[in-house]
């Protein structure tokens, strides 16, 4: 066997539902619901057209206890459509599968190998271009990993390993596995030896925290041991961030300009529907007074009205305001309650950075977050910036409501 291809995925959590908020138009919704079936058809599309010998799954595809008699279907559907083409399925059980195995009433096609995840197992897998070695480990593996394992194998022939462990660390050090599969919502690439350890990340994003791209690894091997990965984007559904710079100078169509930009390169990256969060960045004084205005309001007007016409479609979740900075200089100055409060703001700010500050709310996050540093003063500095921004847009309505008082 001189090539070998196959597709790596995992982390579906077929049946786990995308979680936006309401207002959606019927249309959007519907797709938003049937995105992660619409994935998983993606990903067998993908397997099909890239022609490929093997697919792995490395868990967390379905969870049938909670899965809809419409996602058993699709994953059911798929497997079978895999077996038609050739193209057998090694997959792998991971936390999903153990809350809900499939159902012992509806068969899986014969060429599906599964592999529990709880014992070691070997197992030779046939395919059209002939027989691999699948080698399945719990995590943690009985194997000691500070000592080299033989696994007995045909020489030349491709060995792949599986594994619920997320690292390197994690993995028996075994001399003949090339490429060690494993699952986890982080992409990434390592190397054991002369081994490939790879986990896939996952197909589908269901929020804005994973800064993952949502893709499925296709890996070709040659006989000269070598692995070449690619990326491939099946995601139905996108999230992204957009950061609109905001200036002194800037006028609606060139802001509507820079947001065009912004959406059409991301639907120009995958046929997906689009859910955008938009972030306005600039001066404090600039984002105030583009606030009093209600830019936010006319942005989300501006995208549902641009993008929900026809699909793919594009719909923004929210709008935050992100300044970068506590106000400008000449405000800091005034002999007004606005000055008094900004430099308050950079005197507590000062505090909190020399630990001159014995705050009790720096306990309380303390103690409520073991990932929280409370001396980290990037994240200081990025609360004291929005208490600021907060601050001056009360000061600005109250003054606001002083002038018309006073006029009237």
């Amino acid at each position: 066997m001189d090539r070998f291809s196959f597709l790596h995925t995992g982390d579906l959590w077929l049946g786990q539902p995308i979680r936006v908020g309401g207002g959606l138009p019927p249309a959007l919704a519907a797709r938003i619901l049937e995105a992660p079936r619409e994935t998983l058809k993606r990903i067998a599309q993908v397997a099909i057209t890239e022609n490929v010998d093997l697919v792995i799954l490395s868990g967390n595809m379905i969870d049938c206890s909670h899965a809809s008699p419409a996602d058993l279907d699709v994953f059911w559907t798929v497997c079978e459509s895999l077996a038609q083409n050739e193209i057998p399925v090694v997959w792998m059980a991971g936390e999903a599968e153990e809350k809900g195995p499939w159902p012992a009433e509806s068969p899986l096609p014969g060429s599906m190998e599964v592999f529990s995840g709880q014992e070691i197992e070997q197992r030779q897998v046939s395919t059209r271009k002939g027989a691999v070695q699948i080698l399945a480990c719990p995590c943690p593996c009985p194997w000691d990993s500070t000592q080299q394992a033989w696994l007995p194998h045909t020489p030349g022939q491709l060995v792949i390993g599986l594994s619920r462990g997320q690292s390197r660390a994690e993995l028996p050090n075994v001399i003949g596995v090339g490429y060690w599969a494993l699952g986890g919502n982080s992409r990434k690439t390592e190397a054991l030896g002369q081994a490939v350890i790879h986990t896939a990340g996952p197909p589908l994003t269901r929020d804005f925290s994973s800064e993952v791209l949502p893709t499925v690894t296709v890996v070709e091997w040659n006989a000269q041991r070598r692995f070449a990965l690619r990326e491939v984007s099946v995601g139905a559904v996108r999230h992204a961030i957009l950061t609109l710079l905001i200036s002194a100078e800037t006028q609606w169509p060139g802001l509507s300009s820079q947001l065009v930009q912004e959406v059409e390169s991301r639907r120009a990256s995958s046929h997906a529907d689009w859910l955008v969060s938009i972030k306005l960045q600039g001066p404090a004084d600039v984002l105030v007074r583009w606030k009093r205005e209600r830019l936010e309001e006319q942005i989300l007007q501006f995208v549902q009205g641009r993008y929900i016409q026809e699909p793919p479609y594009v719909w923004p979740t929210e709008v935050t305001w992100d300044p970068l900075d506590f106000g400008p200089e000449e405000w800091l100055k005034e002999n007004s309650y606005r000055g008094e409060f900004l430099r308050q703001v950079n005197t507590i700010y000062e505090e909190i950075c020399t630990g001159n500050l014995d705050c009790e709310v720096l306990n309380v996050l303390a103690e409520s977050d073991e990932d929280f540093d409370v001396k980290n003063p990037q994240f200081w500095e990025e609360m004291m910036r929005q208490a600021a921004f907060q601050g001056l847009e009360v000061l600005a309505d109250l003054s606001s409501s002083t002038r018309r008082e006073t006029q009237a």
